[in-house]
């Protein structure tokens, strides 16, 4: 007979312990390398930082309430410490 797992038990599922352990951490390490593009999507519509850091915990709710209210695009917010290369021509 055809030995597939020599293994008893619950140690066969090891592998898939494994991998159900390491889905949170995934999520996590995603979250917080997003972080500074959610943010950066949420000052761009006039929202707060704190705003992006909730985009990045909970974008299935956060991304919608973007996109069904009434904000406005108002581009990309330039930092402090940027110069503008049209203040320098003048």
């Amino acid at each position: 007979m055809y030995l597939v797992n020599p293994t008893p038990g619950l140690e066969s599922l090891g592998v898939f312990i494994d991998l159900y352990m390491r889905i949170p951490i995934l999520y996590v390490m995603l979250m917080i390398s997003l972080l500074p593009l959610n943010i950066k999507v949420a000052r761009s519509f006039g929202r707060s930082t704190t705003f992006g850091v909730f985009i990045s915990i909970f974008p299935f709710l956060f991304i919608p309430m973007i996109g069904f209210s009434k904000d406005r695009y108002l581009g990309v917010p330039i930092n402090k410490n940027t110069v503008n290369n049209t203040d320098n021509e003048k």
